[in-house]
């Protein structure tokens, strides 16, 4: 079955509409929402790209084959928004590229279905990106942290996005921004190669990679907020914190090709300390978690940076470490860790 754009309430086979940009879509900003099963959340998320001030917008809501009620609750929006159903959940990158295809706007910005921004959003990242061509453009945001209760509290980042001299060390410094808080140029977006739909976890963060490491820049807006929420059950996310399986190996993918782009252009060596700290992390998640075979292909890869970042921060540790070697280490730590829990478990029984 091909991949069909609907537009709800219309003929099902038309083509989304630029919303005053006129057809060659100059001056039109397309939102495209991936969703997967968030009927809880999506209305909210259009809701909120609909609100804005900025006078051309066009919504195009790609559904990834939600099993819940995701695709009446886009339905009820009718014409407002373009919209496609996924006849196969093929995840994040697969339904975001699918909806730059069915978008016709100069700019390109992508949310979660269980995001949402503020009124002035748009009209800010527009304001900023038009001040340095060909650049992205990043506004202030928060998390919405879920609570035991279902509420929901804001918290701001723990290291806020702030544009450097050098964003690509930025980035790789930890100074991020999630998809519903950045602006893409389209011919940005496009250059640098789209989303990569062999990953399943930090897809967002290849692709801004990729394209500061083409050269773009980013600039931040004077105004606006993008809120990203960080649910209890992480499986409610449509971009899971997945520290296992293909997860880790997606962050593994997402650092390797990231070498060979900077090894192809040339500074690579410029950047390495930095990406050998990030190989530490996710070789640190892999350890977490029990993935040792992606733990070791981290540490092969990240050398001594990575090995200072798994380094043991007690003396006691370091001494372990030394005596059994790292990974005899972790493994240990962690069957003392799930006795520690099951014994938990027993005593509360």
């Amino acid at each position: 079955m091909a991949d069909t754009p609907q537009t709800p309430g219309t003929d099902p086979h038309a083509a989304p509409r630029a919303a005053d940009g006129g057809s060659d879509g100059a001056g039109l900003v397309s939102v495209v929402i991936a969703c997967y099963n968030a009927a809880d959340f999506v209305a909210g998320a259009i809701d909120s790209v609909l609100a804005q001030g900025h006078p051309a917008v066009e919504v195009v809501v790609v559904d990834d084959a939600s099993t819940d009620a995701s695709w009446e609750a886009v339905a009820a929006f009718g014409g407002r928004v373009s919209a496609l159903r996924l006849p196969a959940n093929r995840g994040p990158s697969h339904a975001r590229n699918r909806g730059v295809e069915l978008s016709r706007g100069e700019w390109l910005m992508f949310l979660d279905a269980d995001d949402f921004i503020a009124p002035d959003t748009i009209a800010g990242l527009v304001e900023a990106a038009r001040g340095v061509p060909g650049s992205l453009a990043a506004c202030p945001w928060e998390f919405l942290q879920q609570q035991a209760d279902g509420g929901w509290v804001a918290q701001v980042p723990r290291r806020p996005f702030a544009p450097v001299g050098d964003p690509l060390a930025g980035w790789l410094s930890g100074h991020w921004a999630p998809p519903c808080a950045v602006l893409y140029p389209r011919r940005v977006f496009l250059s640098a190669g789209a989303f990569d739909e062999s990953l399943r976890r930090n897809e967002d963060g290849d692709l801004a990679m990729r394209a500061f490491a083409r050269g773009a820049r980013i600039v931040l807006a004077a105004r606006g907020k993008s809120f990203y929420r960080r649910h209890l059950d992480p499986h409610r996310a449509l971009s899971t914190d997945d520290r296992s399986g293909a997860g880790l190996r997606s962050q593994l993918r997402v650092l390797d090709k990231l070498v060979a782009l900077l090894e192809s252009q040339g500074p690579l060596e410029e950047y390495r300390p930095l990406v050998e700290v990030q190989y530490g992390h996710v070789a640190n998640h892999a350890f977490q978690v029990g993935d040792f075979a992606v733990a070791r292909e981290c540490l092969a890869r990240g050398g001594r940076g990575a090995a200072m970042v798994v380094r043991s921060k007690t003396l006691a540790g370091r001494l372990l470490t030394a005596a059994l070697g790292l990974e005899r280490k972790q493994r240990i730590i962690r069957l003392l860790r799930r006795w520690s829990a099951t014994l938990e478990g027993r005593l509360w029984r």
